[in-house]
């Protein structure tokens, strides 16, 4: 394991790691954590009622650092557990992984010198993703903003943070305006957690952003969630909870808001190979913002793919026995990519960000940071 740095003035940071029968991956995660070149860490496990190994392979890797600790609770859902390892962090600063991803090294570095090298009195910090799949390979994707300070109505637009792995808190903000809500739970409606408590935060709090790709976010098509209806009630909570907060946000701001977040159910949709749902949730989209769902590449990857599902099982259907879609023939016929996938992905970048929507978007989210847009 690579030597970390520690010292006596360095802010203690507690790692929450959340764990429901992830012992497929948590071993690996936790790895990264402990590989951190901030040393100064307290690594928190809780566990969440797990039926499979997980709670074995915490307590064999706490046996080679001290650092770790694991924390039993009978099921309850992500948020409680995530509320249990904040209420045991002893840490200046909290920051949680999902127990399935990984960190490059100087994640908690990083992030910590952009909060105490921003301009601003900043008490978040957050950083940017790759998409990993189930064999730690990067799969093309990736999630960056560069958006800062008081982010609060662009943070309702769009969750730029990404993914509950890729930020940095301050104790502070848990202690002033809480943790995460277990009211999503409860209702069956799990998904949002992580922008309901970003946008408490960004209400009172200005948030920093270090910008380099340092959390491996993993996507499967089994983590992508299939349950389109619980993510869409967890998202109408997160925003009823947004209006509360910010009364007079222009309507309009939560129009674009859900045409956004009704796209992103579109693309899960397809790539599960459920265009049933796919159609339904573009046109919930076309309808609130239709000129920007237009604009966007993902609309018409979603309308390609559907084309082609709608053929192929037009040619099969007469199979019997056998489901053909265009989800499972990708998934069964794909070819692995050729080259440095790391030049592929830049390529990407460079291409998305002169794409009209993305331009487009980038105006939107500037006035909404300059204070416009208000009812």
């Amino acid at each position: 394991m690579p030597q970390t740095q520690t010292s006596s003035t360095s802010p203690l940071v507690t790692v929450v790691i959340p764990a429901y029968n992830a012992a497929a991956y948590i071993e690996t995660t936790i790895y990264s954590v402990m590989g951190q070149s901030h040393g100064n860490l307290e690594i928190v496990v809780a566990n969440d009622g797990s039926t499979d190994d997980t709670a074995a392979v915490v307590t064999r890797l706490a046996k080679k650092d001290p650092r770790i600790r694991l924390l039993q609770q009978p099921n309850a859902g992500l948020a409680a557990a995530r509320n249990l390892g904040i209420q045991a962090a002893s840490g200046e600063y909290i920051a949680n992984i999902d127990a399935d991803d990984i960190w490059c090294r100087h994640n908690i570095e990083r992030q910590l010198s952009a909060i105490q090298n921003a301009p601003f009195d900043a008490k978040v910090a957050y950083a940017w993703s790759l998409g990993i799949d189930e064999t730690n390979r990067l799969n093309g994707r990736f999630l960056m903003s560069i958006f800062e300070g008081h982010v609060f109505p662009a943070l309702v637009y769009k969750f730029f943070v990404s993914n509950a792995s890729s930020s940095l808190i301050h104790r502070t903000c848990f202690e002033t305006f809480g943790s995460y809500g277990t009211r999503y739970y409860q209702e069956g409606a799990q998904g949002c957690e992580d922008w309901d408590l970003h946008l408490r935060f960004a209400k009172h709090y200005q948030f920093a952003v270090a910008p380099s790709f340092l959390i491996g976010y993993r996507q499967t098509t089994h983590n992508m969630s299939s349950h389109d209806a619980m993510m869409a009630r967890s998202y109408q909570i997160t925003m009823e909870n947004a209006q509360r907060q910010c009364p007079g946000l222009s309507n309009k701001v939560f129009r674009w808001s859900f045409a956004n977040f009704a796209l992103y159910l579109a693309l899960n949709s397809s790539q599960t190979g459920n265009f049933r749902a796919s159609w339904k949730w573009l046109l919930k989209a076309l309808t609130k913002d239709p000129w920007m769902t237009i604009m966007r590449h993902d609309f018409h990857i979603i309308l390609i793919r559907s084309l082609l599902d709608f053929l192929i099982q037009g040619c099969t259907q007469r199979i019997p026995g056998h489901k053909i879609s265009y989800a499972l023939l990708k998934k069964k016929f794909s070819l692995k990519q050729t080259g440095n996938i790391t030049s592929v992905i830049l390529r990407h970048i460079h291409i998305y960000h002169r794409l009209p929507a993305q331009r487009w978007e980038r105006r939107r989210i500037e006035k909404l940071l300059a204070g416009k847009w208000h009812s």
